[in-house]
């Protein structure tokens, strides 16, 4: 036969599920509290904001924008295409007077403003490379390309960004830049031959090297020169020598 409980084991047993009751509630609550507090915490906590941006990395962001831009006008790759390190700063100053020139005779306004703009840019790339005793008989655009990033860049993109463009521009620019490069090399030979004519004895200057110097004024090609040289001066000089011996 079971043994019947007693009143006290009863009771102990009745505490015992009210305590078990008594902890599974402090729990729920104090699991809701714990809810209720992380969910202000989130709502309390705002968002960091992102770091601004200095002034200065805006500039340098900006600069590098416009630089981009400048190196994209047509005028730019114009010049890039165009460039010769040993003739080009050399010809600057003929050739745009050379588009200031026909710019007027033809009243081509937009001939007229790109060439005035392009002598504000060169005008200060030269005084530039003078200050900073840089030789302007080997001149690549590399060295115009740093001058324009750097200390002339305000100048460039400026007035890159003014210029207009089409593709009349394009050939007018390159055929006066053209005859300006030709006129050079012309004036170029023609200083040679002086010069070699001029260290001429005076008893060579009534022989036949002199009479080619004379006739070859129009020639280009200082090579030409020298061949009929050899051909019909040098030639007989050795053959006569020969004699002689």
């Amino acid at each position: 036969m079971d043994r019947p409980l007693s009143p006290i084991s009863l009771n102990e047993e009745e505490g015992f599920v009210k305590i078990v009751a008594l902890n599974d509630q402090a729990e729920e609550t104090t699991e809701n509290l714990q809810d209720q507090m992380n969910t202000q915490y989130v709502l309390d906590v705002k968002e960091t904001p992102k770091p601004k941006k200095t002034k200065r990395k805006q500039l340098l962001i900006q600069k590098k924008k416009q630089i981009n831009a400048m190196k994209k006008h047509p005028m730019w790759r114009w010049l890039e295409n165009s460039w010769q390190s040993d003739v080009t700063i050399q010809a600057i100053k003929p050739w745009l007077t050379l588009v200031n020139q026909k710019s007027l005779e033809t009243k081509n306004m937009t001939l007229y403003h790109a060439g005035q703009r392009i002598s504000k840019i060169m005008k200060e790339y030269i005084n530039y490379l003078k200050e900073n005793k840089i030789t302007l008989t080997n001149c690549g655009f590399a060295n115009f390309e740093e001058w324009a990033c750097e200390e002339g860049f305000s100048t460039t993109y400026g007035k890159l960004q003014a210029m207009d463009w089409d593709d009349v521009l394009n050939e007018l620019l390159f055929t006066h830049y053209s005859d300006a490069i030709m006129a050079l090399e012309k004036r170029r030979v023609e200083q040679e031959m002086e010069e070699m004519e001029f260290s001429l004895s005076p008893n060579m200057k009534n022989t036949s090297m002199w009479f080619i110097l004379r006739m070859s004024k129009g020639f280009t090609n200082i090579k030409a020169v020298m061949a009929l040289y050899n051909a019909l001066v040098r030639s007989h000089m050795e053959c006569d020598s020969m004699r002689l011996v």
